[in-house]
This record gives structure tokens, C-alpha cells and sequence, in this order.
């Protein structure tokens, strides 16, 4: 569970990275807001990614080392890109105690739930977890469609879970995406409850 906030946490960080990286060679700064870039340049951050590995799936098999590669290679040109100045900028996001507490807790509960969760939906079982394991040991394979019509189906979102669901971690992370996203939109929802609340157009 806690290895799971960890692997959020710092994925997040990237992500976040890469999404301030667009805005940086966009020249975007309309977004003033404060948790508004944060919260979109994470979407585009785990967006891009995502469609990163699923092409680098097409040469190479999606396994922990390999996608630490190119992750560490992505986590570099994001740094060459945004400086250090930014980087403090994106920080700063979490300097108050309150930010870092509700955060903490909101990854909590959710990697408490899904870490509990029992999978009754078909299609995890059918397609869904095969496509992960595939594409970590494998990659992308031209025709394998002919054998298993399901394994044509390409999902970005896959490739980006398929690194974790390496036999290598005892299929212990699967659930990273699922929680990844359900903490990202309770933190949206509790950031706009708040604003709500409190009758402030700007924070």
C-alpha cells in the first residue's frame, strides 16, 4: 500500500514535470490559478507518457527496466527544459501542510480500497490483465490479433500500466492506473469544493 504512494507520488511529480514542459514551450500562462496548471499538467504529463509507451512498445517489450529507461531519459529533457526555477514553482504547490496532509490521506484511503478491491468485471479477466502481462514481457506483436481478436485493441492506458505488471512485482501493482486516477479526481474535486466553499473566483 505504501509502495503504491510512493510509485503515485513520484509519477505524479513526472508527469506534472512533462506538463510544465508544454506550457514552457507553448509559452501558456494564462493558467494563474493556484492547483489549475498543477492539475492539467498532469493530465497532459500522464497523457503523453502514456502515448509514449505505447509506441515504444512497438520495439521494445514494456518491462520495468526498459520503461525505467525511457522515463529517466523523459524526467532528464523535462528538467533541460523547465530548469530548476520551475521545478521550485511546482513544488511550491505543496508547501503548506494542509496541501501535503489531504493529499496523504486521500492516497490512503484510495490505495486502502483498491488494494482490497475484488475484480468481478469480465473484461479484466478476458482481455485486460493478458494485454498488461503481454506487453511487459513482449510488446506489441504484429498479427496477434489473428490469434486473440481482444489483443488487437491498443490502449495507451495499458501501455502505461503494463511496466508494473511485470511478474517481476508479483502482479502486486496492476492497480496502479485505477488509483491514479481516482486520486487525481478527488484531489480535483476536494481543490474545487473548496473554492466553492469559500466564494473565491482566484486563489
Amino acid at each position: 500500500m505504501l509502495s503504491l504512494i510512493v510509485i503515485w507520488n513520484i509519477f505524479l511529480l513526472l508527469s506534472v514535470g512533462v506538463g510544465y514542459s508544454v506550457f514552457t514551450l507553448l509559452r501558456v500562462s494564462i493558467l494563474d490559478r493556484k492547483g489549475d496548471q498543477l492539475i492539467i499538467s498532469a493530465w497532459i504529463g500522464i497523457s503523453l507518457i502514456s502515448i509514449l509507451l505505447s509506441g515504444l512498445s512497438l520495439v521494445i517489450p514494456l518491462s520495468p527496466v526498459n520503461s525505467l529507461t525511457a522515463l529517466a531519459l523523459v524526467a532528464f529533457g523535462v528538467h533541460w527544459i523547465i530548469g530548476i526555477k520551475t521545478w521550485k514553482k511546482i513544488l511550491n504547490n505543496f508547501n503548506s501542510k494542509t496541501t501535503v496532509a489531504t493529499l496523504l490521506l486521500v492516497q490512503l484511503g484510495i490505495s486502502n480500497y483498491v488494494v482490497k478491491l475484488v475484480i468481478t468485471d469480465i473484461d479484466t479477466g478476458i482481455y485486460h490483465f493478458g494485454v498488461l502481462h503481454w506487453l511487459s514481457k513482449f510488446g506489441t506483436v504484429y498479427g496477434l490479433s489473428l490469434l486473440n481478436v481482444h489483443y488487437g485493441v491498443p490502449s495507451s492506458w495499458f501501455a502505461l500500466a503494463a511496466p508494473l505488471s511485470s511478474e517481476q512485482f508479483g502482479f502486486r501493482f496492476v492497480t496502479f492506473t485505477g488509483g491514479l486516477l481516482m486520486t487525481l479526481l478527488v484531489f480535483h474535486l476536494i481543490l474545487a469544493s473548496s473554492r466553492c466553499l469559500s466564494g473565491q473566483r482566484k486563489r
